[in-house]
């Protein structure tokens, strides 16, 4: 009985190539899977000779089990061999030998001769890492599986390793990070922290301390002595504003009652000269609203001459105006109001000529109240308007 047939065609012509012949695997009489592997023989004419040939059983202990079975490892990985019929022809199972593998990617691979990787889940549901490679001549392929755990497991050994060995100097690294992060936003958190307290008198003063090593935080802290500077500017000439007569330069009411208190508080005593110009009306009806503003402004810098460092110039009225006189007892305030009032009567202002002021003195001593010196102030002005103007009348309490 024929047991093989050579593998590509038949008869002598066959058998006088060159090469070595492999044969199908056949089942033998014996029940076991065998192959035949030939190799010519020529003379030194190149006369065919015959052959040498050898049979391999699949399922003994054979050159397949020498060759492949040591790449059978604990971890799981082995080695099979499949021919072009899809047969297993090697298996470290021998009893899977013989048996055909259909709707397998790797073997539909291998079989069309292409090599490579793909993974897999094999016939006991694990999931493989397949390695697959034809052996042209033979027209089989071989394919090379190990279990993915197995496979990664060295890699997470590594992960592990390495993560155990940098763990050290990643931890030095942010700590040096975090150390210089933070000398680095250490001025730029003190630009903030003066920042929101613009509002503090000594945030300037602040600002200069801060010290800006590097040129981004001194630009910002220059950007923002220069914005603090022009704020404080503008604030100062914001309270001068609400503090002065915008057309005299004279303090206005408001500053007046807050120097006044400030003076009541702290027992300073004063004296007042409340200062009216006589018939002004008759000036801005004569000469115009200008011509008026020149006179007051001309009354204004004449007081101003006369007065001392520590005397407050306000102006309560269209023409009316108060001289504040700290720590000055009546008798001076008298001097003091005739001088005003000669001086004045003196002055000669543009278009206007000459004009003259009648003014009444009172002073607080140490009994009366801000408030009520000056309305004893308005008595006394009120008394010179009454005896003829152009004059100084002290306030007499009456008995």
């Amino acid at each position: 009985m024929k047991l093989w047939e050579v593998q590509e065609g038949g008869g002598p012509e066959a058998l006088s190539q060159r090469e070595p012949m492999v044969s199908r695997p056949y089942l033998s009489l014996a029940n076991n899977f065998l192959v035949l592997i030939s190799y010519p023989i020529f003379n030194r004419s190149e006369e065919y000779l015959g052959y040498v040939g050898g049979t391999i059983y699949l399922k003994k202990p054979s050159i397949f089990n020498d060759l492949l079975g040591r790449h059978f490892h604990r971890d799981g990985s082995y080695i099979y061999v499949v021919d072009s019929n899809k047969q297993i022809i090697y298996h470290p199972e021998s009893e899977r030998v013989g048996e055909y593998i259909l709707n397998n990617a790797v073997i539909n691979s291998v079989v069309e001769r292409h090599s490579g990787f793909i993974e897999v889940i094999n016939s006991k549901g694990i999931d493989m890492l397949a390695g697959f490679s034809p052996i042209q001549r033979a027209h089989w392929g071989v394919v090379a599986q190990r279990p993915v755990d197995a496979t990664l497991a060295p890699l997470d050994s590594l992960i592990k390793a390495v993560a155990f060995r940098t763990l050290p100097l990643a931890l030095l690294t942010f700590i040096l990070i975090w150390l210089l992060a933070s000398y680095i936003s250490r001025p730029l958190q003190q630009l903030a922290a003066t920042a929101v307290e613009m509002d503090d008198p000594n945030a300037y003063q602040k600002l200069g301390q801060i010290k800006s090593w590097y040129l981004e935080v001194r630009e910002l802290k220059l950007g923002i002595l220069k914005g603090l500077g022009v704020v404080n500017t503008k604030i100062s000439q914001l309270k001068e504003d609400a503090a002065t007569d915008a057309l005299t330069g004279a303090v206005n009411r408001r500053s007046v009652q807050v120097l006044l208190e400030t003076m009541e508080q702290e027992r300073i005593p004063f004296s007042v000269l409340a200062i009216d110009i006589d018939h002004f009306k008759r000036v801005n009806d004569t000469y115009g609203h200008p011509a008026g503003d020149k006179a007051l402004v001309a009354l204004v810098r004449v007081i101003s001459q006369i007065s001392r460092a520590q005397d407050v110039i306000a102006r309560v009225g269209g023409e009316e105006f108060l001289l504040i006189l700290p720590n000055t007892p009546i008798d001076l305030a008298e001097v003091i109001a005739e001088r005003v009032r000669s001086r004045i009567a003196a002055l000669q202002i543009e278009l206007v000529g000459s004009i003259q002021v009648s003014i009444g003195i009172a002073s607080s001593g140490r009994k009366y109240a801000a408030e009520q010196v000056l309305q004893q102030a308005d008595i006394a002005l009120y008394q010179a308007k009454q005896q003829g103007r152009n004059r100084c009348e002290v306030y007499v309490p009456s008995k």
